[in-house]
């Protein structure tokens, strides 16, 4: 053992802080309270005897005993290091998680210097939980299969408990119905399947990845060419939409938007109501073409695919729909050069244009925002083991986040292996809970409020009003036959 790092904070800064704080009035007397020792004694508050139950020791470099004293001796060389060296941008890579390096009095073994933090060893030596607990997280691709396994290493690596492990399945879909069954404790996915994931999976968001930086957010806007005469909501009427998909976030944001502007018909099934109120849509992947006319084939892949966030501006830009619901940013990484497909190539993104809820438009306004990412877990856990799942993800957190004040080994939020978006989004800076967000930031337009009030609705609520009109001439049969 060579040196340690710790705080920069002096005895005398920790004094004045003690002092600082003495002179706020206090609401009880220290007199009333005492320390419990370990050994059954009680101590005063303000006792100079050390009443420890455990410690934990600062972090330290250790080297081989043969090189330790001239490893030693650059080490603390470090602190002297001109900017740009490589001395500097290893003092910089130690100081990742510390501030300064202060050497021992004499160089130790590990196992002397852990026994001088009191309680560290004991408490380290515990039998852990049998079975071992993991955090069993799901995977939807081999990348992600990748940088969850890396996680779960450097996790295990900085003993943050419980463990993780990583289970691979074929699809979004096979990995929510395996956190629904308890084959995994936590899927991670996008907005697009929110909805679904909690009506059909019964999931529900753990914690969501956030940006204060409104690019990094899905925002669903309706989009029109900039030369359209559609203006405001009235003006879509038996036009012809372009949809990523049924339920997903365009989807259901346009249909709480018609809904509250009572400009659907039937309120339910909604879709019905949709393709009502719309002369064609284009919802890839919808199997109900008998209830409204399809603007598009239903293409898997190629050319020809309608799918997604790229194919439903597609939709709109070959003339198969008037309006596309799709996420602010669809517009912006598909025009100005930055799509060099045949039918995006000349694209200008002041082409198109936004209609706004407030019946108006400009170039970037927005029907409701979402988060980028949802950790999501089966709505009906135990509250201990909740708070454990969100404990875990929290310490990744601060391990591997953005706010680090040098890149640690391995990043949360930002590409892997040159790919982008994978398991978590790039852009997003922090796990935050819906609580805490909704408390921080305006919610009106925010997608998980607009989905709690947002009825549901179901193709059968029609069934009932012929089953009432037959049930009194069953019952009637009834009582003449007796």
């Amino acid at each position: 053992m060579l040196v340690v790092l710790s705080s920069t904070v002096e005895d005398g800064e920790i004094e004045d802080r003690i002092s600082i704080s003495s002179r706020i009035e206090p609401m009880a007397s220290a007199k009333d309270y005492s320390l419990m020792c370990p050994d059954g004694r009680q101590e005063p508050l303000a006792s100079p005897q050390h009443c420890t139950w455990l410690s934990r020791p600062w972090p330290a470099i250790v080297a081989r005993k043969k090189h330790s004293q001239t490893i030693q001796k650059i080490v603390m060389s470090l602190n002297e290091a001109q900017s740009h060296t490589w001395q500097w941008a290893l003092l910089h890579l130690i100081e990742s998680f510390n501030q300064a390096i202060v050497p021992l009095d004499s160089i130790m073994s590990l196992e002397d210097y852990l026994h001088q933090a009191p309680g560290f060893m004991s408490a380290n030596t515990m039998a852990h939980c049998e079975p071992p607990r993991t955090v069993r997280l799901c995977v939807k691709s081999n990348a992600e299969s990748a940088k969850c396994e890396l996680m779960k290493e450097v996790a295990k690596a900085l003993g943050i408990e419980p463990g993780l492990s990583c289970t691979l399945r074929s699809s979004t879909e096979e990995c929510m119905k395996a956190v629904r069954y308890d084959s995994a404790d936590v899927v991670i996915t996008g907005p697009d399947v929110e909805n679904r994931a909690h009506s059909v999976f019964e999931l529900e968001p753990l914690v969501v990845e956030y940006s204060n930086k409104d690019s990094a957010l899905y925002r669903s806007a309706a989009i029109v060419h900039a030369s359209s005469a559609i203006k405001t909501f009235q003006d879509l009427q038996q036009k012809k939409a372009c949809f990523t998909g049924y339920d997903t976030v365009g989807w259901n944001t346009a249909v709480n938007m018609l809904k509250n502007k009572d400009m659907l018909t039937k309120s339910c099934p909604f879709y019905k109501a949709v393709g009502e109120f719309f002369s064609e849509v284009c919802v890839p992947g919808m199997n109900v073409s008998s209830d409204f006319k399809m603007s598009c084939p239903d293409s898997s892949g190629g050319e020809n695919s309608f799918r997604g966030e790229e194919g439903a501006f597609k939709c709109l830009v070959t003339g198969m729909g008037d309006v596309a619901f799709i996420n602010l940013d669809t517009v912006k990484q598909n025009t100005d050069g930055n799509n060099n497909e045949t039918w995006a190539v000349n694209l200008r993104s002041t082409d198109f244009r936004s209609i706004c809820a407030e019946n108006n438009s400009n170039s970037d306004c927005y029907l409701s925002w979402a988060t980028p990412g949802q950790v999501l877990v089966q709505s009906n856990i135990s509250s201990m083991r909740r708070e454990e799942l969100y404990l875990t993800f929290l310490n990744l957190e601060n391990y591997f986040g953005k706010q680090m004040k040098q890149p640690s080994m391995f990043q949360m939020f930002g590409k892997f292996d040159d790919r982008s978006n994978v398991l978590f989004t790039d852009a997003s800076d922090r796990l935050e809970t819906l609580a805490s967000l909704h408390r921080e930031k305006d919610v009106k337009h925010n997608y998980e409020k607009m989905l709690a009030g947002l009825s549901p609705c179901s193709a059968t609520i029609n069934s009932v009003i012929p089953l009432m009109t037959i049930l009194p001439t069953f019952l009637t049969f009834l009582s003449a036959s007796r």
